[in-house]
């Protein structure tokens, strides 16, 4: 038996077995699972997958949860690891892995979201969003009870998750205030996700035992005692295996009647008395233990803890819109803020708007570009030697460059943008392969620099640069920040109390969105993030029929396209890693090795495509609901029921598929052909299809570079030599003074200029391009490689096949097409097809990039 302490009991140490830090007692251990391998601990300061553990959280029968950096975005995450002896067990560690990888899937503002699964040293682990606040069981040992309205507004959030969780096939079926994180934000989210039953799943008794072990629970037969006694539902004592989403339902009733009376429904001293008591003892009423509780309270948390499934709540929304009704606010259409709510907003946005610094910043950008574009082209014009006019020009450029880059490094590093995180992230996730291209790149780059004799100038550039970027940031961004923090605060004070009262994230976001100005989105993405913005825009971003303003528009392509590699490269890892555990999974069941390593590798191709689907799908039913309801949907509010449903049923399926492993469990012989699979090679998964590789922005990148290189060589056999050699004699002899030496009679001086001149012309080197003849390329104009290739590698930032042809394309007219003669046309053929060129890059930028996911 398992003794149950009282519900507040005064501080102690802690027991001698830290196998279940959130449990009433420690649990009966199994022999396989003794007390010294639960106390296996990870030392601080392991490096774990691409994690660094810094602390130990907690630990329970499955395993450990520490504290520790991803040192790719520099941030604090969650590590839950799995028990080193629960490992020895291929099925399990398979089954724990797809779950994970499941729950990864899903992303709500209520449920704490999973990153990452992965291997290291024999260690499984998941990584998790750090919540940086408390649990609402800690929150109830520090003020015994709840505020009503508080309590009841937490657990409508929780429902939230819950529901959104029920709707993709998930059940959590441990529901308790140890695993409501509440953050400073004022949101609940619901932990431990990552092991939870898909909707008509069976377990192993390892698996059943390991669960059982993380709640606290003995366990002395197959699918029972899955859960915390306190907050169990009767049936899942019985049976845990054949629960449904109603075992929610009744564990949040239990936490919700803790919250609001200061103690659970059901008490005992031992499990197995407080387990009787939730089959059989009648529930004293919440407004019996606290007489001043509203009596409208009572019927609700009474229906959720009825004894039998049947007689709860149908489902978890039945649940929310009965809490929703309590505390006076409904999620079904747009929510009505109050005069003194938008007045709040109203004045924090607008005094947030217009900080005088933050007006002066654009200002003072444009104006900075603009003075070294025109110095640039001063210098280029003005000065006698050519090696001034490059030096002075190219400085000019160098110090634009150079200034974005010191600057943004500063600002990311200072303020950790997302821009700065995802670049970072993309560098240390970078392989082989990325790290000699760059490489490349940067090599092409410094011989450009030498071939132009610009590395003194753009030395000199990047100390100044330097300078300007801190002097920037100290006085622009960091004096806006501070002066802005105060009118951020006043917002999101406001946001935390519409929570407390229960409203909806997807309404808070959207009166944000709404009264927060024509320019809302900077505004908008200090307080909810950059995802959210993108999300709100869609929804909700125009007035009036118009698109409002957007802000830094020009991170989006650059985000979109680095965020593209990431995703590429986790899935091919992830791919990797649940084949390597699916083949021991199925050698466990005596598949022999060969035949387990196919299978395997099927098998996992198809568990990344599902959950593809899933994380596709699991986003339609949100934006169905968020959506501003139109006149058609408030006529008929049900009218899109039916595409809902479908969504709900996909996502379902596709989760089914990933937790399950029942189809390679029973027919574990290769299944080249199951419906929507076609067996890929390595490169295909890599890179997609041939002419997806053709277009994509590795080999636009490439091209661009190589067609640079080419112009830089010509630069450096011709003008850098002979023509800058050239420029420095004739500019010590002007025209007029030659002409004025040869009427005195001075012919040498002026014969020497002339024979300069023939000099520079006649030893001029056409454009040489590896593998082409030359009789290709000597009449080609060199200046438009260099425009072909700027056109290529700006493009690269835009995705799409049909993209990738037209820069292709764009760069063929710059190259050759000013070989083709159109009489009529008083400029050269060159500069003509560039233009050319130019309309047909900004026509595919325009309409043939593929939008953002």
């Amino acid at each position: 038996a398992t003794s149950i302490p009282q519900p507040h009991p005064a501080p102690q140490a802690p027991a001698p077995n830290p196998a279940a830090p959130n449990a009433p007692a420690a649990p009966v251990p199994r022999p396989s699972l003794g007390e010294s391998d639960v106390n296996q601990d990870i030392p601080i300061g392991t490096p774990l997958g691409g994690y660094e553990v810094l602390q130990k959280l907690g630990a329970g029968g499955m395993g450990a949860v520490y504290l520790a950096r991803q040192v790719s975005l520099d941030r604090n995450i969650a590590l839950k690891t799995l028990h080193s002896q629960l490992a020895k067990d291929p099925q399990l560690v398979s089954r724990f892995t797809r779950e994970a990888y499941a729950a990864a899937q899903l992303t709500h503002h209520n449920i704490v979201q999973i990153h990452d699964i992965g291997q290291d040293k024999d260690v499984n682990f998941f990584s998790m969003e750090f919540v940086n606040g408390n649990t609402l069981a800690n929150v109830l040992r520090e003020s015994g009870k709840l505020d009503v309205e508080t309590g009841v507004s937490y657990i409508l959030q929780a429902a939230r998750g819950l529901k959104f969780a029920h709707d993709h096939g998930l059940i959590h079926r441990d529901v308790k205030p140890e695993n409501l994180l509440l953050n400073e934000q004022g949101i609940v989210k619901v932990a431990d996700l990552g092991l939870v039953k898909r909707m008509g799943g069976h377990e192993t008794e390892n698996m059943q035992h390991a669960q059982a072990l993380s709640s606290g629970v003995a366990v002395t037969q197959v699918n029972k005692s899955m859960g915390t006694p306190l907050y169990m539902p009767p049936e899942q004592a019985m049976d845990a295996a054949q629960v449904d989403h109603r075992a929610d339902i009744y564990s949040l009733g239990c936490t919700l009647y803790h919250l609001v009376t200061g103690r659970p429904p059901f008490m005992g001293r031992t499990a197995m008395e407080v387990i009787t008591k939730h089959q059989h003892e009648p529930l004293t009423p919440p407004d019996v233990v606290v007489k001043d509780l509203p009596a409208a309270l009572t019927p609700i948390i009474t229906r959720m803890l009825a004894k039998h499934p049947d007689g709860r709540y149908a489902n978890m929304k039945d649940v929310i819109d009965a809490l929703e009704g309590f505390l006076g606010v409904a999620s079904a259409g747009p929510y009505t803020p109050k005069d003194d709510q938008v007045k709040v907003l109203e004045y924090a946005a607008e005094q947030y708007h217009k900080n005088f610094f933050a007006a002066l910043k654009p200002k003072l950008v444009l104006a900075f570009y603009a003075a070294c574009l025109l110095l640039a082209v001063l210098f280029a014009y003005t000065a006698d030697d050519l090696v001034w006019k490059i030096n002075l020009a190219g400085g000019m450029i160098g110090l634009a460059v150079l200034t974005t880059v010191a600057y943004h490094l500063t600002v990311g590093v200072m303020k950790r943008t997302l821009l700065f995180g995802k670049v970072r992230q993309l560098i240390f996730g970078a392989g082989i392969i990325d790290w000699l291209l760059w490489a490349a790149g940067l090599a092409i780059f410094a011989f450009a620099l030498y071939a132009f004799s610009l590395y003194v100038p753009w030395l000199v550039a990047a100390i100044v640069a330097f300078g300007l970027a801190q002097g920037f940031y100290w006085g622009i961004d960091f004096a806006a920040s501070r002066d802005r923090e105060k009118y951020l605060a006043q917002a999101e004070s406001l946001i935390k109390q519409m929570r407390l009262k229960g409203l909806d994230e997807t309404a808070i976001r959207q009166f944000v969105c709404k009264f927060s100005g024509r320019h809302w989105e900077e505004f908008f993405e200090n307080l909810f993030g950059y995802e959210a913005k993108l999300y709100a825009r869609s929804l909700w971003g125009k007035e009036r029929g118009r698109d409002r303003p957007k802000f830094a528009a020009w991170r989006e392509p650059v985000i979109a396209y680095i965020q593209h590699r990431i995703d590429s490269r986790k899935q091919l890892r992830e791919a990797r890693l649940l084949a390597r555990l699916e083949q021991k999974s199925l050698e466990s069941k005596g598949v022999n090795e060969q035949l387990a390593r196919r299978q395997a590798g099927l098998n996992a191709r198809r568990l990344v495509g599902s959950a593809e689907l899933l994380r596709r799908e699991s986003r339609k039913p949100v934006a169905t609901t968020i959506a501003p309801p139109s006149a058609k949907a408030t006529a008929a509010p049900h009218s899109s029921a039916g595409n809902k449903t479908t969504a709900v049923s996909m996502s379902s399926v596709a989760m089914t598929m990933i937790t399950s492993g029942d189809a390679a469990a029973a027919h574990p012989e290769l299944d080249d052909h199951a419906p929507g699979y076609s067996k890929q090679s390595y490169f295909r998964r890599r890179y997609g299809t041939p002419i997806q590789f053709a277009t994509s922005s590795l080999l636009r990148v490439g091209l661009g570079l190589l067609l640079l290189g080419v112009y830089a060589n010509w630069w450096n056999l011709n003008k850098a030599g002979t023509i800058v050699e050239a420029g420095r004699e004739i500019a010590s002899i002007k025209p007029e003074d030659a002409v004025k030496r040869v009427i005195s009679g001075d012919t040498a001086s002026a014969a020497k200029l002339n024979a300069t001149k023939s000099v520079s012309v006649a030893v001029e080197k056409p454009v040489v391009i590896p593998l082409i003849p030359a009789r290709l390329t000597k009449y080609l104009e060199p200046t438009v490689f260099a425009i072909a290739g700027l056109m290529l590698l700006i493009g690269a930032a835009y995705r799409g096949v049909m993209l990738g042809i037209a820069m292709y394309l764009s760069a063929f007219v710059a190259v050759w097409g000013s070989q083709i003669n159109v009489p009529g046309i008083g400029y050269p053929h060159w500069v003509v097809a560039a233009l050319a060129a130019a309309g047909l890059w900004l026509f595919a930028v325009i309409f043939l990039r593929v939008q953002n996911d």
